[in-house]
């Protein structure tokens, strides 16, 4: 069986002269760099930069502030709030599909909480995780995204589960039921569902993490070579791997879940060339006594339950696919299977 999409190579230009700076970055120091970047990029850059933490004052009700009772809401609405709203919109793109979405969209909020403790840039207010991102910016982007992909019928992306008429006809609450106790009938008809075997939840499972890495890594390489949030660089980054990223995916979907592709196709490959890079530059730049902070004890517990969960999952699914004898097969295979 052979790839049924050609590679777009012209399409793949802008990612590869983004990996293309970022290998040459990677041979030099961090001083170097840091003068590089004053002297080529921008004579702004190569100097250190002052942590914004946006956790100073939680209370939403300040009624002795002179600027406003609700000055640190307001306050926290700048043109971050119109890129958080623009880039998920962007997402929903990306994932063409609303249960992928929200899971991310509650991911990286997690992943927030988590590293609070080691980059201040994510350190919130309860109320900034809630209001502005999760159910503010977070949510009128998803719904400005799947309204589009209805407007110009845009392909959807069925991670989790193949679509059927019986699913389609199920309440909200039941599909999320079903879709965990449909995992023996899907198997039986060979259909795609995520819990067939530890390949199919393995291929969902690194494609979160690899939108969280390629999200936090923004964050952290920024801050490790004091590059300012505002800066073009940052827009370059983020605009390019948002529309090689909307490619990357459905290419990525048609090789572990449509089974169309019996390799990766060129955006995909060079989506994990990206981010070995983008991982490299960060440990070749990382900033003394970074990690030094520990995690705080409730996200201690939180991630160590989470891990026990995820090696439960893969240790039953490894028996029942070893106990059964089953290999999920391509629709090439299924038909010729059949015949």
């Amino acid at each position: 069986m052979v790839n049924q999409y050609p590679l777009n190579v012209p399409l793949s230009n802008p990612a590869f002269a983004y990996a293309l700076n970022i290998l040459l970055w990677l041979c030099f120091s961090r001083e170097n760099l840091q003068f590089i970047l004053g002297k080529i990029y921008d004579q702004k850059l190569g100097k250190p930069l002052g942590e914004k933490s946006y956790a100073e004052d939680c209370r939403l009700y300040t009624p002795e502030n002179p600027k406003g009772a609700f000055y640190n809401l307001t306050s926290s609405i700048d043109i971050f709030v119109i890129a958080h709203f623009l880039g998920w919109t962007f997402k929903v793109w990306i994932f063409r599909n609303s249960v992928m979405a929200w899971t991310m969209s509650i991911a990286f909020e997690i992943m927030e909480w988590t590293m609070e403790v080691w980059l201040p840039n994510f350190k919130e207010c309860w109320w900034d995780h809630f209001l502005l991102d999760m159910f503010g910016c977070n949510l009128l982007g998803m719904i400005i995204g799947q309204f589009s992909i209805k407007i110009f019928k845009m392909r959807k992306l069925h991670w989790f589960m193949e679509r059927t008429e019986e699913f389609e006809a199920l309440p909200w609450y039941r599909k999320v039921v079903y879709a965990f106790t449909s995992r023996d009938e899907y198997v039986r008809q060979e259909k795609w569902h995520w819990l067939a075997e530890p390949w199919t939840f393995n291929a969902v499972v690194w494609f979160w993490l690899m939108n969280l890495y390629l999200d936090l890594s923004y964050f952290y390489n920024k801050a490790m070579i004091d590059i300012p949030p505002p800066h073009w660089l940052c827009a370059v980054r983020i605009w390019v791997l948002a529309f090689f990223s909307i490619m990357a995916s459905n290419d990525y979907y048609d090789y572990v879940v449509a089974r169309k592709c019996n390799s990766m196709t060129l955006p995909v490959f060079l989506l994990h060339v990206i981010m070995i890079l983008e991982g490299l530059l960060f440990l070749k730049n990382i900033k003394p006594g970074l990690f030094d902070n520990p995690l705080h004890y409730h996200i201690k517990l939180f991630w160590i339950g989470f891990f026990i969960v995820l090696a439960l999952a893969e240790m039953i699914l490894l028996v029942d696919k070893l106990r059964k004898h089953r290999k999920y097969l391509p629709p090439s295979e299924k038909d010729k299977k059949s015949r």
